[in-house]
């Protein structure tokens, strides 16, 4: 008997809809080290957080989707690239579920006065990693910006929603002034979630029916799955052009290891769908049984298989 695959891992890459932040500043000429407090000279900036279609609500309890928290770091410009931290402004929600926030920047000096930005929303324990990084460069802010070693699965909830990250204005530097509106931004997850089903899927409900497979799910296993993950993409690993982010390499961090996903995961051993959140890795893409087979992240899943009522086989796929 010949096992076939039946599931097909397209992308850990995950792209939300357009989040648009508009901003309103006024003058700051002074070199200020980022602190919990408002700095002396910086304005208040506010920004409207909204999702493009109608399906998807930022501001709603759904973890994949929701905003619970954002802060918007600045960056010197150097040229095109990021230079050194500048800057972070900690949204605040103004209304409640109203997706609407308000942070700090610093205004340019003159028109010379460039400035790049990175989006960080739903940043776990707050944003106190910040305290003291002024001056430091992408690359230091995005070392800094790394998950705790994940123990047993990863989960999310409405408590612990999906940390993002956003570039606005395709990455181009500016000049911070009173006019300045950074359009729409598009957000990147963290970490992927993958749904795994037998048969046919219900797009509107996330649910599969068996459709006359015999199969049984009974396991799903994780090989080379990432142990942490990074909450900034490494610099250079990623395109904004025309204001659609896009993940051109991996960021992985850490050590792997082998996740196990057993019966209380599966529901009617058919599928299992919002529970299997998977970090960035490398997929190391080739041909099966090419010389990385050993080595890239793998989908196991153990299925029981009854044959004219009679005989049971218990594989994997």
């Amino acid at each position: 008997m010949k096992n076939k695959p039946i599931l097909k891992l397209n992308r850990l890459a995950m792209i939300i809809p357009a989040v648009l932040v508009l901003l309103s500043l006024s003058s700051c000429q002074q070199e200020e080290p980022y602190s919990n407090r408002t700095p002396s000279g910086s304005t208040l900036v506010n920004l409207s957080v909204s999702a493009s279609n109608s399906d998807v609500t930022l501001v709603s309890d759904d973890p994949a989707s929701a905003i619970k928290s954002l802060c918007i770091l600045q960056f010197n410009a150097n040229g095109n690239d990021f230079g050194t931290l500048r800057h972070v402004g900690i949204g605040t929600e103004n209304v409640a579920g109203g997706g609407k926030y308000s942070a700090t920047l610093l205004q340019s000096v003159d028109t010379n006065d460039k400035y790049k930005f990175v989006v960080l929303a739903n940043f776990p324990n707050g944003y106190g990693v910040f305290q003291g990084m002024t001056g430091k460069s992408y690359a230091a802010v995005q070392q800094a910006c790394l998950s705790e070693e994940i123990t047993g699965n990863l989960g999310f909830d409405t408590n612990n929603c999906f940390p993002m990250f956003g570039i606005p204005k395709g990455g181009t530097p500016e000049v911070i002034d009173e006019t300045l509106d950074l359009g729409s931004v598009s957000l990147v997850r963290a970490v992927a979630r993958v749904d795994i089903g037998i048969g046919k899927k219900d797009a509107n409900t996330n649910t599969w029916s068996k459709n006359g497979v015999k199969f049984n799910m009974t396991q799903i296993q994780i090989w080379k799955s990432g142990k942490q993950y990074a909450y900034m993409p490494l610099e250079g690993s990623f395109s904004s052009a025309g204001g659609a982010l896009t993940i051109t390499a991996p960021s992985p961090v850490g050590a792997v290891a082998t996740k196990a996903y057993d019966n209380t995961y599966i529901t009617s051993d058919t599928y299992c769908a919002e529970k299997i959140y998977l970090p960035e890795v490398d997929l190391q893409w080739g041909s099966v049984y090419d010389t990385k087979h050993t080595s890239r992240l793998a989908i196991i899943v153990g299925v029981n298989i009854t044959v004219r009522r009679k005989r049971h086989f218990t594989g994997w796929i």
